[in-house]
């Protein structure tokens, strides 16, 4: 119903990557202006007539939920994609994260 399948490769030759990677930027750059109180540039920069309703989640937010689908892990016996990393992506992600919790001043 949507026409092609996605697909992946380099969005400097690939002109529906380009869009998307153009619309994703602009709907972050939107949301996060507007969680700190600023204008954004992103209406200056790529006006659009169309609405995205966007959602900014703290990390009392994203640990509910993080606590919900490690219930719901239990309770089915699901695993996550994260549980099949190898223990050297396994840290990567975790340094990441780290990283992204002492820059948003979450320790």
């Amino acid at each position: 119903m949507l026409g092609e399948r996605p697909q992946s490769g380099n969005d400097k030759r690939l002109l529906p990557l380009q869009a998307a990677d153009l619309l994703a930027w602009r709907i972050r750059r939107i949301a996060e202006d507007q969680y700190g109180g600023r204008e954004s540039i992103a209406d200056v920069l790529l006006p659009l007539r169309v609405s995205v309703e966007t959602t900014a989640w703290d990390r009392t937010r994203l640990q509910n939920n993080l606590d919900r689908l490690i219930a719901m892990k239990r309770e089915t016996g699901r695993q996550f994609p994260y549980d099949e990393l190898n223990r050297k992506d396994r840290r990567k992600a975790e340094k990441i994260l780290a990283r992204q919790n002492v820059r948003s001043g979450h320790c």
